[in-house]
């Protein structure tokens, strides 16, 4: 941000010489109190200006495109509220049009934080750090600097020797290679070793802890060193005095740093720091070290204190933690909650002592037990868990012996069903740094662990989950090749290869996984995902090789490619028929159609862009007639975004047809139509009748977003089939007319048990017939109606239809209804919903609370209306509304051949 702001001062940027006015705003020094974006520029830039704040106002205002504001570190300060200044001004509501860049650290815009909500409009880059030529090229300038400093010859040869060091170090070392593509950690480490101060252990504890030495050292042996006299007076009997009077300092500093991150803080008043720290020689000295900046008001009234660097404070605090055992706990809590401890977690692991760090990996222990416990209820999500679980790999790699603690992590994540490792949105390069080598640790102590007791273990782990995996460490990646290779406990593996793939030139280590991958003896359900266009052709070529493995009995695939050359594309390459691009493409495609041709998999997850263009051909041959394939997905990238044509239809009718032992079909596509022309309906008509004429056809499930009407009654015919059992219909519109037709297939199936329906629901005789027919239905035991939206109406149609359950004419044993969706308006209201002023908005939002409550009433109502009836059957109706989004579940359940006592004995629990 700085260097954008001087090349734009300087006039050295062609791209900034139209902006007139550009604000660097520190977010370390903004406050909640000002009531526009202009005081805090005022404050920090201008405090002593001639220039009128109505003025400038006025002038930004008529020239928005003109000006830039420029705001750094911003995930340092979210103490703002849902309408404060700062909200207003990231959202653009302030200087519509103005130009705004923002710098935050990766992991903080996501979720619904305070910086995901402001700034979910922004285009977002994401800073990948130094390659290996850029951190040789920063070594050269950092000691090139201290060449020209030094005065004597000698002194430029020493410069020059210390640099070849430094990268010969850098070579022999995975984890500081890693560490110094983040530009803060290579200034650190190029200090350091310019002092001849480089840090044991190589680990990011160990360059904070050398450099904060450093630090102190030069303030202890200095005449600046004015705090030591009034710590120790003339008392010079102790031997550690430098110890000591460090010690002195470092918890003043610890406990300032521990309560802002527990509090939430990033600057600190006069009267905070003076009480921790004092206000004479102990301060001046922290401030000349430089480990605390003072910066006073516009008018010089309030003075206030901060850390140079978030991570800085995150360190210092981490000494507070550990001296103070009982704030162990606060670490490894749930990590939604507690996020900002992370890097504080993983420094008390590299500072701890070893009798520290065994206690303090009991505390992960017990927390990781809590959590599971509390998942179980559905009070910790399972992201928390694995957050918690990555965490503790990350600090096994910050440990000095981190074998002594590999087996207690292990024996924890023992306990989990699976693993969801996420380290894209890490905070740089330094959360990854020695995490993965952790991690193979940990597998391949509980591969051990089976590999003793056998199948008797008590090793619940299946499953591992590498999702957005953005690991540049190759040295690790190919740890957790190796791990993964003899993983016995490993059934599910799910792989993220496009992020994998972006460690660099060299792709050996991700070849190596894949190859792993091929020669385990025990995964038997694998996950990947690959962006082919983004890839390198060697891990591509690749991919289809993984499939030679016998065990493999699931895989899901998800490929992206486009299926034609863009413009941009074709003008590029001339006279040339084919890119580089569209060839890999097609040599991956036809590699994996002979792969899947000749593998013994059972469940096929595949994406509809494979069954499109060039493609269509290669996978229709490898599926058409697969002697094991009894399960087949084909869903789009984005939840059935591409079309299916009439030619695609004609090649699944065949599949279908062949493939007599297939036992569960999912179609997922947004319609069945190629641009504005709708698919014959004898090609849909063919693929129906194969649905229904498939001899043991179980599962159905089909989710087509824009079907016309006479498409929806040739798939409501194939739930006439002899052996469906469980059938899923998403359609925009459940029209009566279909919901008919389905009502009497529903009475004359004599195999279909579950049925579930998505879509837009209207009130009519149709929608009344089909419920009446469910209850009718001598085998269907649960129907599910997803609403999108619910109407209010269409709510208080299907209660009222239940409440006319005959349960006397009951022949089933129980059948459940289930009902979610958002509940909205009735039709007419909800085409009535514009309105003029603020009253009237609050009139409407009144009324439609209203009607939602009387229609859950109505529900509700249910229950008591069927058990007035005199049978021996019990109804359960149970609602749960969320009044922020207006989704509601609502579950009846009937079930049959129960005594009264029973019935009385559930409503009095």
């Amino acid at each position: 941000m700085r260097r954008l702001a001087t090349a734009w001062a300087n006039r050295t940027s062609e791209k900034l010489s139209r902006i007139k006015l550009l604000f660097l705003i520190d977010a370390n020094r903004l406050s909640t109190n000002p009531k526009c974006i202009l005081d805090t520029i005022f404050d920090q830039l201008m405090p002593d200006t001639g220039i009128q704040k109505d003025v400038l106002k006025e002038w930004m205002q008529e020239n928005p495109k003109l000006v830039m504001f420029l705001v750094d570190n911003l995930e340092q300060n979210v103490r703002f509220e849902k309408d404060s200044y700062m909200t207003k001004f990231l959202k653009g509501h302030c200087f519509p049009g103005s130009n705004i860049l923002i710098s935050v650290r990766a992991g903080f815009v996501k979720g619904s934080s305070f910086l995901h909500r402001c700034t979910s409009q922004y285009k977002q880059y994401s800073m990948a750090g130094f390659s290996t030529k850029d951190v040789n090229l920063y070594i050269d300038k950092f000691f090139s600097e201290q060449q020209r400093q030094s005065d004597d010859d000698q002194g430029n040869t020493t410069m020059t020797q210390k640099a070849d060091e430094l990268k010969d170090i850098l070579k022999g070392d995975s984890n500081l290679k890693e560490l110094v593509k983040n530009r803060l950690h290579a200034a650190l480490i190029c200090t350091l070793h310019a002092k001849n101060e480089m840090p044991m252990p190589m680990s990011l504890t160990g360059v904070y802890n050398q450099f904060v030495d450093l630090l102190f050292r030069r303030c202890f042996y200095s005449e600046r060193n004015l705090s030591f006299s009034e710590t120790f007076g003339d008392d010079l009997t102790s031997k550690n005095l430098y110890f000591e009077w460090k010690e002195v300092i470092m918890s003043c500093l610890a406990e300032v740093a521990w309560d802002g991150i527990h509090g939430n803080q990033i600057t600190f008043s006069q009267d905070k720091v003076v009480e921790s720290c004092g206000s004479g020689s102990v301060l001046q000295d922290i401030l000349w070290m430089g480990l605390l900046l003072c910066s006073t008001g516009q008018h010089g009234d309030v003075t206030l204190y901060t850390f140079p660097h978030q991570l800085l404070q995150q360190f210092l605090a981490s000494q507070y933690v550990v001296n103070h055992p009982p704030m162990y706990h606060i670490c490894w809590t749930k990590w939604c909650d507690t996020k900002k401890y992370e890097m504080v977690c993983i420094f008390v692991a590299g500072l701890a002592g070893a009798k520290n760090c065994s206690k303090f990996f009991e505390v992960f222990e017990e927390c990781h037990q809590v959590m599971l416990e509390e998942g179980k209820k559905g009070a910790c999500s399972p992201c928390c868990i694995d957050n918690c679980a990555l965490l503790a790999c990350c600090c096994l790699g910050e440990v000095s012996c981190p074998s002594d603690f590999t087996d207690k992590v292990a024996k924890c994540l023992s306990h989990q069903r699976e693993i969801c490792i996420r380290i894209f949105h890490r905070d740089g390069d330094y959360f990854k740094s020695h995490t993965l080598s952790a991690l193979a640790n940990v597998i391949s102590a509980l591969s051990k662990e089976m590999g003793k007791h056998g199948k008797g273990t008590n090793v619940k782990l299946t499953a591992l989950r590498l999702t957005k995996f953005d690991a540049r460490d190759q040295f690790g990646v190919t740890k957790l090749a190796e791990a993964i290779r003899s993983a016995r406990f490993l059934q599910t593996l799910e792989v993220s290869l496009t992020g994998m793939d972006c460690m660099g030139t060299d792709r050996a280590a991700v070849v190596h996984v894949l190859k792993a991958i091929q020669e385990s003896e025990w995964v038997r359900e694998l996950i990947l995902e690959a962006h082919i266009d983004a890839m390198s052709e060697q891990v591509v070529m690749a991919v289809p090789e993984v499939l030679k493995v016998k065990g493999i009995e699931v895989l899901k695939l998800m490929t992206l490619f486009p299926d034609e050359c863009p413009p941009s594309c074709i003008n590029q390459r001339g006279d040339k028929k084919c890119c580089t691009q569209e060839k890999k493409t097609e040599k991956f495609v036809v590699k994996l159609a002979h792969a899947i041709k000749t593998s013994q998999v059972t469940r096929l997850y595949l994406p509809d862009n494979l069954f499109t263009g060039f493609a269509l051909s290669q996978m229709a041959n490898a599926l058409t007639g697969h002697p094991t394939l009894k399960h087949l997905s084909i869903s789009g990238y984005f939840n059935g975004a591409n079309w299916i044509d009439g030619i695609v239809l004609d090649a699944l009718t065949k599949l279908i047809e062949q493939n007599p032992q297939l036992e569960a079909f999912c179609l997922s596509s947004m319609a069945l139509a190629h641009t504005w022309k709708s698919t014959p309906t004898k090609e849909i008509g063919s693929f129906a009748k194969a649905l229904r004429k498939a001899p043991n056809l179980s599962t159905l499930k089909l989710n087509l977003r824009w079907t016309f009407g006479r498409t929806m009654h040739l798939f409501a015919e194939a739930v006439d089939s002899s052996s469906l059992t469980t059938v899923e219909l998403s359609l925009h519109k459940m029209t009566g007319p279909f919901l008919s037709l389905l009502a009497g297939y529903l009475l004359s199936s004599k195999t279909l048990s579950s049925l579930h329906l998505k879509g837009e629901f209207q009130v009519g005789k149709g929608l009344e017939a089909f419920i009446l027919a469910a209850a009718s239905s001598p085998i269907l035991s649960s129907l599910a109606l997803t609403g999108n939206p619910f109407h209010t109406e269409v709510v208080k149609a299907i209660a009222e239809t239940v409440s006319n359950w005959n349960l006397n004419d009951f022949t089933k044993p129980a059948i459940t209804l289930t009902l979610v969706g958002r509940m909205t308006n009735s039709v007419k209201e909800a085409s009535q919903l514009n309105v003029s002023t603020p009253d009237e908005l609050q009139k409407k939002i009144k009324t439609r609370k209203d009607e939602i409550e009387n229609t859950l009433k109505v529900v509700c109502q249910v229950q008591e209306t069927l058990m007035k009836q005199d049978c021996k059957h019990g109804v359960w109706v149970t609602t749960e509304f969320h009044e922020w989004d207006y989704t509601f579940t609502t579950v009846i359940n009937v079930v049959g051949s129960l005594q009264l006592d029973m019935v009385e004995d559930h409503f009095v629990s």
